[in-house]
């Protein structure tokens, strides 16, 4: 817990140009989950009616 309020902490000192690449590389195991989630309920749910 203490370790992640640090890293975090240590984060905000870094320039942004730093610290927004760490997000981006974030972000599309993100979307990947989200994509995986949708297709799920898309696929519990019937298909619509033509």
């Amino acid at each position: 817990m203490e370790a992640e309020a640090n890293r975090f902490s240590s984060d905000l000192l870094l320039p942004p140009y730093l610290v927004v690449p760490k997000i981006v590389r974030r972000e599309p195991c993100i979307d990947l989950v989200s994509d995986i989630g949708k297709s799920l309920i898309q696929a519990s749910q019937p298909p619509p009616f033509v």
